[in-house]
């Protein structure tokens, strides 16, 4: 088979020090370290193996792609779960919920963890790599895919994630069986308890209603993610963002104040996620030939595009109003704009007169502003 394993060079090319400890490479593409290399069996967590990060076909020793190393080991073998998110300057996150919550939610499920993140021109301004490789490092459930600088013009904010997300879908299909789940998180959102992930995906698992199921947002706040959202339900059917003559007919992002009752039922979108995704490996097996897609100056959210392809391929997604999370406050529009949609424990849809009392209900007022290049949308997710 070709596999060497050996103590690097400082100049070698396929091999780089890590924490003083030995790095298994490949001459071949194999997937995972031979069993013959007796120095890493006892820690994979160590291993680090230079490859491309590829939007067709996920993490690769060779073809077209970006620069990117694999950390932890590249074999997930018996897993059911695979938690996927993507990371830039989340160390705050980190520290303060997200490890802990991902810690808590592997401790009850079979599975890993999955981290994307590039490298900045500023370095590791806030220490969120510094952080991950001491995770990885600590826990062998953990593993970084660690991109080359991924920096505008060439890329923009929705172009980063789409790789990222891209990379993850890829590495599910590849590692998870049928049977497994991707748990898709935005790092500096609150998740729910790992609790109510664990029923969700057992009730995905064993009626198979749902092949996605995304997070509503923890009340008494209005509903985050709307530029995801596509949902003729809630009356959200275009981008509310960069589709002007829609949002000059039936309002923009902003003006849209969503309020859905965590006691009711699940209900089918064409697209939506909320900081939070729950993705049967089946149907992504199925959805395959579907990616996510970013534009120039952001004009696109990323998930839709593969969102509304996973749709064409017959796949359920929905949003589960049980599971909520906390991505911050919701920026609105002044009050006299605002469109007041409530959809109710009866599925009912309620669409109330614009009232000044949502102004301080987990809410920001958005100030007088255009939505362009340079700006970070709310609610398409945190890279």
């Amino acid at each position: 088979m070709n596999v060497k394993c050996e103590r690097p060079s400082f100049n070698s090319q396929f091999t780089r020090r890590f924490s003083g400890r030995a790095v298994c490479f490949w001459r071949v593409a194999l997937r995972a370290c031979s069993p013959s290399c007796s120095e890493l069996k006892h820690d994979m967590a160590a291993v680090e193996t230079i490859g491309l990060c590829t939007a067709a076909s996920g993490w690769a020793l060779s073809g077209t792609g970006t620069n990117c190393t694999y950390v932890g080991s590249n074999s997930w073998a018996d897993q059911q779960l695979m938690v996927g998110s993507c990371a830039r300057n989340v160390r705050k996150a980190l520290d303060g919920h997200s490890r802990a919550w991902i810690t808590s939610l592997l401790d009850k499920a079979h599975g890993g963890a999955l981290i994307f993140e590039d490298a900045q021109r500023s370095g590791d301004p806030d220490g969120t790599r510094a952080a991950l490789r001491a995770w990885a490092a600590a826990d062998p459930r953990v593993r970084l895919l660690l991109a080359a600088p991924l920096l505008y013009p060439k890329w923009s904010r929705t172009q980063r994630l789409a790789l990222c997300r891209n990379m993850l879908a890829q590495e599910a299909v590849r590692a998870l069986p049928e049977s497994g789940a991707l748990v898709a998180l935005d790092l500096d959102c609150h998740a729910p308890a790992a609790e109510s992930i664990m029923i969700a995906l057992s009730s995905m698992n064993t009626q198979r209603r749902w092949d996605v199921l995304t997070a509503n947002t923890r009340q008494p706040m209005y509903y985050y993610d709307r530029w995801a959202l596509r949902s003729g339900t809630l009356g959200l059917a275009y981008d509310c963002w960069f589709n002007k003559s829609q949002a000059r007919l039936h309002g923009g992002c902003l003006d849209y104040a969503i309020q859905i009752d965590p006691a009711a039922q699940p209900f089918a979108v064409e697209s939506a996620f909320n900081g939070l995704g729950l993705y049967r490996a089946a149907a992504l097996r199925i959805a395959s030939d579907c990616r996510y897609r970013g534009t120039k100056n952001s004009y696109l959210c990323e998930h839709v595009p593969f969102h509304l392809c996973m749709r064409a391929h017959q796949l359920a997604i929905g949003v589960l109003p049980s599971l909520a999370t906390d991505c911050g406050p919701t920026e609105l529009s002044p009050p006299q704009k605002l469109k007041i949609i409530r959809y109710g424990v009866d599925g009912r849809v309620q669409v109330a007169s614009p009232a000044a009392s949502v102004v301080g209900n987990g809410v920001r007022m958005a100030s007088e502003r255009r939505v362009g290049a340079g700006v970070r949308h709310k609610g398409n997710g945190k890279g």
